[in-house]
């Protein structure tokens, strides 16, 4: 049997967190879910102390989004942030995928090469049935 051994001083892991609940009752005036996901995203990126670095992001994880009618979302949001050179994905649902996002990005971490990951998601289902409510239709990006 080999032992693999980790060196978890040569590991250097920054972490950041920011979350955003929108407050907005008019529909047409809230922020739609993909600008939620860029301030959150700019939020943890304030937070870690990496100012302006999602461009040099490796990987752009996105928990699927209920509310987001787009057909392949976690590219557009790398571009939104400028992380032209990023892995994007989008998760499927369930319960549990936020944990596996960040146990897939400890295993990123692991592998080595400095990546730099981010794992963002956005609901924004109080909107959408306050604008169908009141009859509006949301102007939000859309590719479906």
């Amino acid at each position: 049997m080999t032992e693999t051994f980790v060196d978890w001083t040569r590991l250097p892991v920054v972490v950041g967190g920011a979350q955003l609940t929108n407050r907005e009752e008019d529909p047409l005036a809230a922020p739609d879910p993909f600008t939620l996901m860029e301030r959150a995203a700019r939020g943890a990126a304030s937070d870690a102390g990496a100012h302006g670095s999602l461009a040099d992001l490796t990987h752009c994880f996105m928990v699927h989004s209920l509310s987001l009618r787009h057909g392949d979302p976690a590219p557009e949001l790398a571009r939104r942030l400028g992380a032209h050179g990023a892995q994007a994905r989008c998760s499927g649902m369930g319960g549990s995928i936020p944990q596996w996002l960040v146990n897939r990005a400890a295993e990123i971490v692991v592998g080595g090469g400095q990546p730099r990951i981010l794992i963002v998601g956005a609901e924004a289902l109080a909107t959408r049935r306050r604008a169908r409510k009141a009859g509006v239709t949301l102007a939000w990006p859309s590719s479906v």
